[in-house]
């Protein structure tokens, strides 16, 4: 790692990039090389300048360059500095109170967030409309993230702090479970799973570092969603649902006219 100008960013390509200091901002980055394609450099090279003419410093410039060109796939507030991905897998931390930061830490933030929204939102929509794969909801507290890999969507979700920002995780997460639900035609498979997890990095003892993981599983067609550690309340959404969804497919088996029930409040 080392400081960097932020305007040298612009034409390498890097692992990660830290914005803090404090009357003297700094910016750290991680594994940087330079990068051959003139074409992506000059375009982003435009956009800060176009930042600074419009009276942003170098860092804002930067920041703000990186949320035009490309999306954010995961934001983590830690403390005061903001933690977030882009979809290349880039990694940027920015010390909010930082000097050259903190007069418009809240127009960045809410860039941020705006990013990462729309981003999620068009990869939510892909999802949905594939008719198999495996998801994967784990709530974290601190995180909202999304990530694909190897067929599998992971979910981050953040607690009541997201809703500061306008990430309302809890909701977006029964949304989509009920619109995978009520967009199938066929019985659901409900399971709690318990798993002894070994979180011993270096194999001694595990008897000493294991803990019992709790998730509901739910088999929808060729879909598998598993949530892990649900609280209370969504664990009984879930079940609910999916009884009243395997009711209804029964009754239809049968000839039997049925009337959906209401959703509950909040969900």
């Amino acid at each position: 790692m080392g400081k960097m100008e932020p305007k040298s960013l612009l034409n390498s390509d890097w692992k990660g990039i830290t914005i803090r200091g404090g009357n003297k901002t700094k910016c750290i980055a991680k594994n940087v090389y330079y990068n051959s394609d003139s074409t992506s450099t000059e375009t982003i090279s435009d956009l800060f300048n176009h930042f600074l003419k419009s009276g942003k410093n170098e860092f804002e410039s930067l920041i703000m360059s990186l949320l035009v060109k490309y999306g954010v796939t995961s934001v983590k507030l830690r403390g005061k500095t903001l933690i977030f991905k882009l979809e290349d897998n880039r990694s940027v931390k920015v010390r909010l109170t930082t000097n050259s930061i903190v007069n418009n830490y809240e127009e960045i933030i809410r860039m941020v967030v705006q990013n990462y929204l729309k981003t999620r939102r068009f990869a939510i929509n892909k999802m949905l409309e594939n008719k198999s794969g495996d998801i994967i909801f784990n709530s974290s507290h601190e995180e909202s993230g999304i990530h694909f890999e190897n067929g599998i969507y992971y979910f981050n979700l953040m607690g009541e702090r997201g809703e500061v920002f306008g990430i309302d995780d809890n909701t977006l997460e029964k949304d989509i479970i009920n619109t995978i639900i009520d967009d199938y035609d066929g019985m659901i498979d409900y399971d709690k799973v318990y798993e002894i997890i070994n979180i011993n990095p270096n194999g001694y003892e595990p008897g000493n570092y294991e803990k019992v993981l709790f998730k509901i599983s739910l088999t929808i067609g060729e879909k598998n969603v598993s949530v892990i550690s649900p609280d209370d309340d969504l664990e009984m959404m879930l079940k609910e649902k999916v009884d009243d969804h395997n009711e209804a497919i029964e009754n239809l088996s049968k000839g039997v006219s049925y009337v959906k029930k209401e959703d509950k409040k909040g969900v």
